[in-house]
């Protein structure tokens, strides 16, 4: 995986679509945002004080960076990819249980709504118990518009009930 001169990731869709993960070994570390009908407020303001807090704690970040969105009507989060600190904290959470499931939306508009509710009811028709949704957003609004949006869906599919 490459990384373009904004700094986001070139991936290959065919890399993740379709793909299940197994996320035991990886860590986030986690800061609530705010959401209005959906639409996050000041999340880069949230991402900047989330690497404030990882730097202040001496967290060392994932390569490659990976922020995740856990998006809801008024409430959500936002996960940063951190290697496993060696003490607990209650930032800082994983996935140990659990499968992640991934599809890829490309789009030129990011309408990722419909396609993330397809993908659940997808899941759920396999008989896998969808706990939770969580959107990578690949391209920055740079890349967005010269090469057109790109998200990787992640569904948190529970190992022990199926």
């Amino acid at each position: 995986m490459s990384h373009r001169a904004c700094g986001c990731p070139a991936i290959a869709s065919e890399d993740w679509e379709g793909k299940v993960f197994n996320w035991k070994d990886k860590t986030f570390f986690v800061e609530d945002v705010s959401y209005f009908f959906s639409v996050p407020i000041n999340v880069e303001k949230k991402v900047q004080q989330a690497a404030a807090k990882i730097e202040a704690k001496g967290y060392m970040l994932e390569e490659p960076l990976m922020i995740l969105m856990q998006e809801s009507s008024f409430s959500g989060k936002i996960y940063v990819a951190i290697l496993p600190p060696e003490e607990a904290d209650p930032q800082v959470v994983d996935f140990a249980d659990s499968e992640m499931h991934a599809s890829v939306c490309t789009r030129k508009e990011p309408k990722i709504g419909p396609g993330a509710r397809v993908f659940r009811k997808k899941l759920r028709q396999q008989g896998k118990k969808v706990l939770n949704t969580f959107f990578w957003h690949v391209t920055c609004p740079e890349c967005t518009m010269a090469e057109g949006f790109k998200t990787v869906m992640f569904a948190q599919v529970d190992r022990r009930k199926r």
